[in-house]
């Protein structure tokens, strides 16, 4: 499944094995607007010949609820980027690896939320 997410840059892709159920997430951030459906709709026309066989293209629900809920009012730009810990300096000295994760950054009119 390939999922249209908050926003025209956010990407997610549902990789299903035909043996199990299990399934794995790939979530894209792209950098220029637009580029999010040029990929979404090659994608789609690309899982299969046959067009009752293509992947489906969702609009992602749970990431629209998420941004709604954490900023009531009118959201001008939404994006992720990929945040490292705040010991990561520590880390880096320790001899250790750092871990990023990805953050979503919303920006309304009054405010930009992390």
């Amino acid at each position: 499944r390939i999922y249209r997410c908050y926003g025209s840059q956010l990407l997610a892709i549902e990789w299903r094995s035909l043996v199990d159920a299990a399934a794995d997430v790939t979530v894209l951030a792209f950098q220029r607007m637009g580029i999010r459906d040029d990929v979404a709709y090659f994608l789609h026309r690309s899982s299969s010949e046959s067009q009752d066989k293509r992947a489906a293209m969702l609009s992602d629900p749970k990431i629209r609820a998420e941004v709604s809920e954490k900023a009531p009012s009118d959201v001008l730009a939404a994006t992720i980027a990929m945040a490292a810990p705040q010991n990561a300096v520590a880390t880096v000295f320790g001899g250790g690896k750092i871990a990023s994760f990805p953050r979503m950054y919303l920006m309304t009119d009054k405010q930009v939320i992390v």
